[in-house]
């Protein structure tokens, strides 16, 4: 049941395209104020899910609410334009024949709204967007980042009780990116709007969001404060997507882990809700173990080690390792390793271990 301060509850959501199942049984619940991100790969249904919401597609099973209001149903099915929701496209979607005043204005004149009033509201969004140097220019005088801070402000100027926000920053460069989003954040928790936001990008998901819903194969996976996704994936493909490499398989014991061919890890393993004899993956990030060269030992969890490749990537060196016939992706901090013999000592560091259920042996 949702909580007094909820402002969106999608329960049960199914939508078809055909016979195309493209998202199932989708259920969530969004608090005021909250930004949230739909994550996931091209096709999982992040993007389906949020135009059910917008009122661009309809619903082939489940429910959404705004407010407590039924917006869409199988028997329900609110305008858009009557949802009191905003979204901000991947593609700026300017009037090309108006200046940034009046694309922003749009909306609060087809609502007829005192022009004083208009005049005010415009500016202060202006103000908060770093755009009150540009009220005259046209989209198409304006820089990518100046447009989709427009498009964004347009949304934004009729407060609205959700925005909805499509992969806004993906047409940007890598760097402009990365501000936009820091903005964004900033902007969201300032104004105290509540969001949804889609993206296949995990690190934008961690920045922008209080809470992450992963998605695949139209189903929500896994939900979470972005921390504990990262640090505590409930499977390997959570883990996968947020950047683990490694993973091999172990059976849990007393005293740690043991993955075969006389590898074993002891010492402060986070186990979950796994127990002695069960069968495991133990996911590592590449930035998990210590790297030393030579074949002088590094204490308890290291284990011999043959360096069979190195990728130098600028501040640090990619490793991968082969001992005893099980294979590590290693990463270590600037330029040595591409000097080191090919003998070397690995240790896996206990604390950066995560244990995922082992699917494979499950089947």
């Amino acid at each position: 049941m949702s909580n007094p301060t909820t402002i969106l509850s999608v329960s049960g959501l199914k939508k078809l395209f055909g016979n195309n199942t493209a998202i199932s049984d989708v259920s969530f619940h969004l608090a005021k104020g909250e930004v949230v991100s739909l994550l996931g790969p091209s096709g999982c249904g992040k993007t389906t899910t949020l135009r059910c919401i917008a009122g661009f597609y309809s619903v082939d099973g489940g429910e959404i609410k705004v407010s407590g209001r039924t917006i869409a149903s199988t028997g329900v099915f609110v305008p858009p334009e009557d949802r009191r929701l905003a979204m901000v496209f991947q593609n700026y979607v300017l009037w090309p024949h108006m200046r940034t005043f009046d694309n922003i204005a749009y909306g609060l004149r087809l609502r007829r709204m005192p022009k004083r009033e208009i005049e005010e509201r415009v500016n202060e969004i202006m103000r908060a967007l770093g755009l009150s140097g540009l009220a005259q220019r046209y989209p198409h005088a304006l820089s990518g980042g100046q447009q989709q801070r427009v498009s964004v402000a347009r949304s934004l100027v009729v407060e609205p009780d959700i925005l909805l926000l499509d992969e806004p920053f993906s047409n940007l460069d890598a760097k402009l990116r990365v501000d936009m989003r820091q903005e964004m954040r900033s902007l969201l928790k300032r104004l105290g709007t509540t969001a949804i936001y889609v993206t296949h990008d995990q690190e934008e998901a961690m920045v922008l969001s209080d809470r992450i819903f992963l998605m695949s194969g139209g189903k929500i996976v896994q939900e979470g404060r972005p921390i504990q996704l990262y640090e505590r994936p409930a499977t390997r493909f959570t883990a996968e997507f947020f950047g683990v490499s490694n993973f091999l398989p172990a059976t849990v014991t007393e005293e740690g882990l043991d993955l075969g061919s006389g590898l074993r890890v002891r010492g402060a393993v986070e186990r979950g809700d796994f127990k002695a004899g069960d069968k495991v993956l133990v996911a590592m990030r590449e930035d998990g173990f210590e790297v030393t060269p030579g074949t002088e030992g590094c204490g308890e969890n290291a284990f011999g080690a043959t360096i069979s490749n190195r990728l130098y990537l600028g501040g640090s060196t990619q490793l991968q390792l082969e001992s005893n016939g099980v294979s590590f992706n290693a990463r270590v901090v600037g330029s040595a390793p591409l000097e080191w013999p090919d003998q070397a000592m690995l240790r896996l560091r206990p604390e950066r271990v995560m244990l995922v259920p082992d699917e494979s042996d499950a089947r």
